[in-house]
């Protein structure tokens, strides 16, 4: 095994449980459709080159996920900011850029969707994936947190609308297993044949004992009691998160309402959050603010928060270093707030 490089296109084992565990349970895919990638970052890299080239505009939601808009710009892309606010993205918005030709593709995210959490509603899904067909312009569907929705029914992606193969729909394991394996996939669509010669060039395939410990680890059951396990603890770590922020932040605060994922979009009226980050950052406190997650400079009063780790007091008896991690995240949290409320105070 170790003496021959990895299948371009990936483990033909993985490429079939993957497709089981997602047709059984969410939506019809095919393993011989797949494609396995260094992560999921990993797959919209090589769905933008397929796609588009430099100086070509790629529409993005607006707020989008800082690691998107740094990619893009590294490759040469160009962007249009298209408006995401209460969970509705700006069809009509998007669609007069369509018509006038404007943008070469869409890299969109349509579930629990990072900075804010929220998803989009199935009706506006399937009119993405209309747009992308009556225009010939492809989505690139970052999904990676698709399976971390708190209550049932998991949401579909804009994938399972694609009827002609306009969406390149991508995911991984970093948000469920964990980052460090790089696993990830992409199913391209009509980009199929582009995509898998364009891994083929740039890469001799990927790691296959990683590649079958993430098999095995889907095919005996696990990764369901695994799953279960994660959505409940990360639900309950929202709750303690917006709790404590609800408490010890201003009465006219606003919280994102996350339906799943691991972010939380902090949005106080007449907060500078980069003038809170360099505050914050004297006591090794840290944080996304929100203009990183524009282009334009927008949404200087907002920030997110990651709450992927616990602040409950409710960890198991006797471990004494996630007790110490979870009180020092807790008093980190309260002393945000504390520096929030003096900035506040200060321009008034």
């Amino acid at each position: 095994m170790v003496n021959l490089y990895p299948e371009y296109q990936g483990q033909q084992a993985l490429r079939k449980v993957l497709a089981n565990h997602f047709s059984e349970l969410y939506f019809k895919l095919a393993a011989d459709k797949l494609v396995i990638t260094n992560g999921c970052i990993d797959a919209i890299r090589t769905a933008i080159e397929v796609t588009t080239k430099v100086g070509d505009t790629v529409a993005i939601s607006s707020p989008c996920f800082i690691g998107l808009i740094e990619l893009l710009a590294n490759m040469g892309r160009l962007v249009i900011e298209i408006s995401f606010q209460q969970a509705e993205l700006g069809m009509q918005q998007l669609e007069n850029h369509l018509k006038q030709g404007r943008i070469n593709a869409c890299l969109f995210s349509a579930n629990h969707i990072n900075p804010q959490g929220n998803c989009l509603s199935s009706i506006q899904k399937e009119r993405l994936a209309a747009l992308a067909e009556n225009y010939k312009v492809p989505i690139i569907e970052d999904d990676v947190y698709l399976e971390l929705n708190y209550k049932d029914p998991t949401p579909l992606p804009i994938k399972h609308w694609d009827k002609s193969g306009w969406v390149l729909w991508c995911h991984s394991v970093s948000k469920t297993i964990g980052p460090g394996y790089r696993i990830g996939w992409c199913e391209p669509g009509r980009y199929f044949k582009q995509y898998l010669v364009q891994r083929s060039v740039q890469y001799f395939g990927i790691n296959i004992f990683v590649q079958s410990a993430i098999m095995e680890f889907y095919y005996s059951g696990q990764y369901l009691k695994h799953i279960k396990k994660l959505r409940l603890t990360i639900s309950q770590h929202l709750f303690c998160y917006s709790k404590v922020l609800l408490e010890h932040l201003p009465e006219n605060t606003r919280l994102s309402s996350p339906q799943g994922g691991l972010v939380l979009w902090v949005q106080i009226p007449g907060l500078n959050s980069n003038s809170l980050f360099v505050a914050a950052a004297k006591h090794n406190i840290y944080f996304r603010t929100g203009s990183e997650f524009s282009t334009l400079g927008l949404y200087q009063d907002c920030f997110r928060i990651n709450f992927g780790w616990p602040i409950a007091k409710n960890i198991k008896e006797g471990d004494k270093q996630n007790q110490e991690g979870a009180v020092h995240r807790y008093q980190q949290l309260v002393t945000l707030c504390e520096l929030a409320n003096k900035q506040l105070r200060d321009t008034v």
